[in-house]
């Protein structure tokens, strides 16, 4: 298994993990932190891949459980470490030209490297980049820095 696919697994069995302590709370719980019920309705219940969510809504419902919970613990803070290190490991973010002549959104680049709530994007697109990126490595003769 490559760096990247333990990366990729480290990411899923940490939303996996997120979805699990939320199935602890009620949804009252969550809809009285701010959370529509729809949101998480399809987050707990995996309606979609368990990468089609948006960093800003797992940065909510990790904020959430956290102020519920009693653990020293912070999941935001893990959550935000986990999604900088991945994108410092597997997104060239400055080799910002390379990666849109890829085919990369230059406005998601900017998201990634920036790691702050409001500036979202969705964990299937993370991993498709990495992945792609990955592939351009492997097959370039210039590798990136």
């Amino acid at each position: 298994m490559s760096e990247l696919d333990n990366d990729i697994k480290n990411l899923e069995n940490t939303v996996d993990n997120i979805i699990e302590i939320a199935k602890k709370y009620s949804i009252y719980d969550f809809i009285s932190g701010g959370i529509k019920i729809t949101t998480i309705r399809r987050f707990t219940q995996r309606e979609k891949d368990i990468f089609s969510v948006s960093t800003d809504t797992l940065r909510k419902i990790c904020k959430r459980i956290d102020e519920l919970s009693d653990n020293t613990f912070s999941y935001l803070y893990r959550l935000n470490y986990l999604l900088e290190d991945f994108v410092n490991k597997n997104i060239d973010v400055l080799k910002t030209k390379k990666l849109v002549d890829l085919g990369i959104s230059r406005e998601t680049l900017k998201r990634m490297k920036n790691n702050e709530e409001g500036q979202p994007y969705y964990l299937n697109t993370l991993v498709k980049y990495a992945r792609l990126i990955e592939s351009w490595r492997c097959t370039s003769v210039e590798k990136p820095v």
